[in-house]
């Protein structure tokens, strides 16, 4: 179990949908957005795709000359065995997040990697004891993993205390709903980008992956090249 966690504008759905894309090349992949529907996501992923600014699709205003790649890009994410699920969050359980990947891996008798976005969003939020109901969503998501014996990617929020410190960057406890998270998944990655709070940073266009939690291995922070327009997330040549 694997949770990808970051304040508003951070990132977390590019790294969901870029993951989702990178994976699809090895297997099918079931997508759960409970945030966005499908049509954004498919467009997310076909910009990505194409190299094309995700305004142009939005406001269908996609240059003439750029119409070939586009249609290029989107007719080789056609072919790729991604399942993305907009089921609205109050509506999702881990007994429906179990049938769709149950129906995915009996047509294809794999899976790759489930990814939830995101995990305050799952079940009931007016609940009275919220913590305690994600701890049960988390531990659904790792037994998932464990029974289609594949990675699990939630992404998370974090409090609003990051904005409090002179120092940004989150940590572990900034999760919210913290406890049943930290203690159930094997890696927490914190996006981090220096650029939304110091707009004269010369980390322009640089995405921190901080990760926090390791259970297989040491904590490091990585860097990637990160173009939030088009949705691309490239290595960072100069690290």
């Amino acid at each position: 179990l694997i949770v990808v966690a970051g304040r508003p504008a951070m990132g977390k759905s590019f790294v969901a949908t870029y993951l989702t894309r990178t994976f699809a090349d090895h297997g099918p992949v079931a997508l759960f957005s409970l945030e966005m529907d499908r049509a954004s996501i498919v467009k997310r992923l076909a910009s990505a795709e194409a190299g094309l600014k995700q305004s142009w699709l939005t406001a269908n205003a996609l240059p003439p000359d750029k119409i070939t790649t586009f249609l290029d890009a989107y007719s080789r994410m056609a072919a790729l065995p991604i399942y993305v699920d907009d089921i609205p969050g109050s509506e999702c359980s881990p007994a429906w997040l179990q049938s769709e990947c149950n129906r995915i891996y009996r047509k294809h008798e794999k899976l790759s990697l489930i990814v939830v976005d995101y995990l305050q969003l799952i079940g009931d939020q007016g609940s009275a004891n919220r913590v305690n109901e994600l701890g049960r969503y988390t531990s659904a998501l790792k037994s998932l993993a464990k029974r289609f014996d594949c990675p699990v990617i939630a992404l998370s929020q974090l409090s609003r205390g990051v904005e409090s410190r002179n120092d940004k960057r989150p940590i572990m406890s900034d999760i919210r709903s913290s406890g049943a998270i930290e203690q159930d998944a094997d890696v927490i990655v914190m996006l981090y980008r220096d650029e939304y709070y110091k707009p004269d940073t010369p980390d322009q266009g640089i995405l921190e992956l901080i990760l926090a939690k390791n259970r297989h291995g040491k904590c490091a922070t990585a860097k990637a090249e990160f173009d939030p327009e088009i949705g691309t997330i490239k290595p960072y040549q100069n690290y």
